[in-house]
């Protein structure tokens, strides 16, 4: 049985291979600049920076449109952003319309459901300079450093001009950072007092 044109799922066949396309693309672009004769790898080089800037220049072209139809546009970019490949492919661009810190926010919003289940929660402390401060409440039942690894994966997909993600971390209900036991002395430990 055949599936009826404009009803297959494109997008769920191309988020699976979308991760083996871009491992072929690192390989090629490392072939490329492992060209020997430096005539060929130059003109490699410009023709992939071509194909990129009028792929840029089309998506903003693209984007433009649809932001002068109105409430309708604004619907429909809204629902492209959810996409992960168009929200990579305007963030390669940097034509994204959502700043960083809003599309941390709803990577966190969209991880909670995941999160609640394991009865851990997450949230967004502060963003500057390039570091994203999260806090995370592994709850009782997870492991934090798990926790942290699929917050920091989902908040770089989501903010990738981001240089760090750090964790401050909360066991049930207070929180704390951590602090190594090789740097507590009696000094700082008891401050004014004489050993």
């Amino acid at each position: 049985m055949s599936t009826p044109v404009g009803t297959h799922d494109v997008g769920m066949h191309e988020a699976g291979a979308f991760p083996e396309r871009m491992q072929r693309i690192e390989v090629l672009v490392q072939e490329m600049e492992a060209l020997a004769d430096p005539v060929a790898r130059a003109g490699a080089v410009e023709l992939v920076q071509a194909i990129l800037e009028l792929h840029g220049t089309g998506l903003e072209r693209i984007l433009a449109a649809l932001q002068q139809t109105g409430d309708a546009g604004a619907a429909i970019v809204e629902q492209l952003l959810r996409d992960d490949l168009v929200s990579s492919l305007l963030l390669l661009h940097n034509l994204h319309p959502l700043d960083p810190e809003t599309r941390i926010r709803r990577a966190l919003e969209a991880l909670r459901p995941h999160l609640g289940v394991q009865g851990g929660r997450v949230a967004l402390l502060g963003l500057g300079a390039g570091v994203a401060r999260i806090r995370v409440e592994a709850g009782g039942h997870g492991d934090a450093s798990a926790l942290e690894e699929t917050v920091r994966e989902a908040v770089l997909t989501a903010a990738p001009e981001l240089i760090e993600v750090f964790f401050e971390r909360s066991q049930n209900g207070r929180t704390g950072t951590f602090i190594p036991l090789s740097t507590l002395t009696p000094e700082r430990v008891f401050p004014g007092r004489v050993q």
